[in-house]
């Protein structure tokens, strides 16, 4: 796969001093969105033999990856008479709708044969990594609460659909 991208926020080696509380975060809201058809239509028409063959097929592959940090490392913090929060999110969502067919059609006045191939296949993923932390804290003074959360509310929604349909008509022997 891919290296994922980044959405970080960080306090490292620093020294936080807020009034009324402090909050660090990150969130991801990566977002595919795809729709992908595929058609193959064959017709033989003939008045001695004929062969039609129609393959329609797709492959479709979405990827989301990303690192989500929101953290304090080696760094005093002073919410007043505030909270402090740290909290890391994701919900990304992939979408992805895959459509194929294939149809055929052949019309002999001798032999008539048909043949039809519909494959669809979809691949997504979704390959995130989530974190809130403090870390080798240095003083620290909230009044108010003191929030650590990391959550992963991404989300695939897949369709993939394939239809084959052939025939054959033949007048003759």
């Amino acid at each position: 796969g891919a290296d994922p991208i980044e959405v970080k926020a960080q306090a490292v080696d620093t020294s936080l001093d807020a009034a009324t509380g402090i909050a660090i975060s990150a969130s991801s809201t990566a977002t595919i969105d795809a729709f992908v058809l595929a058609a193959s239509v064959a017709i033989a028409a003939s008045t001695s033999d004929t062969v039609a063959v129609a393959v329609g097929g797709l492959w479709t592959d979405n990827r989301i990856a990303t690192d989500i940090e929101a953290s304090a490392e080696r760094t005093s913090i002073d919410a007043g008479s505030g909270a402090l929060t740290v909290t890391a999110s994701d919900s990304s969502k992939v979408t992805a709708d895959a459509m194929a067919a294939a149809v055929t059609a052949s019309l002999s006045g001798g032999k008539s044969g048909a043949g039809s191939v519909g494959v669809s296949l979809a691949h997504n993923t979704v390959d995130n990594t989530v974190a809130a932390f403090i870390k080798n804290a240095g003083t620290m003074r909230a009044d108010g609460d003191v929030t650590i959360t990391a959550s992963n509310d991404s989300e695939i929604r897949v369709k993939s659909i394939a239809v084959a349909v052939s025939a054959a008509i033949s007048t003759g022997t």
